[in-house]
């Protein structure tokens, strides 16, 4: 039973270290710590107490960054710059355009449940709310689905006519080039109210 107390000693050592983002240096610490616990018990055999203290060498070399840089960073990012397809001016700018909110802190563990208890419902303004409650209500009544899907294979004429008069495809162009300027809450109740009447509407405007 003493192995068994001793692996949970060092189990539980490890978790603190990775709850704590402990750094690599710590770690390194830790494992030789633990390795030399676990030899000095007696529970550490000779084969497998060689293989995990040379493991425990790769780990304590990576600690040094220049060495670590050029025998196996760069060559690993040159290696995936290689393989990988080069990045249009359009993606880079795609990329570069986004964000991350809230999400990222649930994802690295951490999330501030309080930031977002307290963050405001989004809301509609006038001009979106005259828009989904005029327009799009008119549209959702206009489209038969059956119709568009096994007669038509296309929208009718006066649902195309009805689309642009009503600049539905301009929902989240800004208005000073002619569009609505929507919010993205707004722009995804649209396309959402239409879905319910006809995908191949809301697939149009999207």
């Amino acid at each position: 039973m003493g192995w068994v107390i001793w692996i949970g000693l060092i189990a539980g050592a490890l978790y603190a270290l990775a709850r704590t983002r402990a750094s690599l240096r710590l770690w390194t610490a830790a494992l030789a710590a633990a390795l030399i616990v676990l030899g000095g018990s007696g529970y550490l055999a000779f084969p497998p107490g060689v293989v995990l203290w040379g493991m425990w060498l790769i780990v304590a070399l990576m600690n040094l960054s220049g060495p670590r840089r050029s025998a196996l960073s760069a060559p690993l990012r040159d290696y995936v710059r290689r393989v990988l397809p080069p990045m249009s001016q359009t993606e880079k700018t795609a990329i570069q355009a986004g964000g991350v909110w809230w999400d990222a802190e649930l994802f690295q563990g951490d999330p501030q449940w309080d930031r977002l208890l307290n963050t405001p419902a989004p809301r509609y303004s006038e001009e979106e709310q005259a828009f989904i409650g005029g327009p799009v209500e008119t549209l959702c009544r206009m489209l038969d689905d059956w119709q568009i899907t096994h007669e038509l294979n296309d929208l009718p004429p006066g649902v195309w006519a009805f689309l642009k008069a009503n600049r539905f495809f301009g929902m989240i162009i800004p208005k000073e080039y002619d569009g609505h300027g929507f919010s993205a809450f707004a722009h995804s109740t649209v396309v959402m109210k239409i879905t319910s009447r006809s995908c191949a509407a809301a697939v149009t405007v999207m």
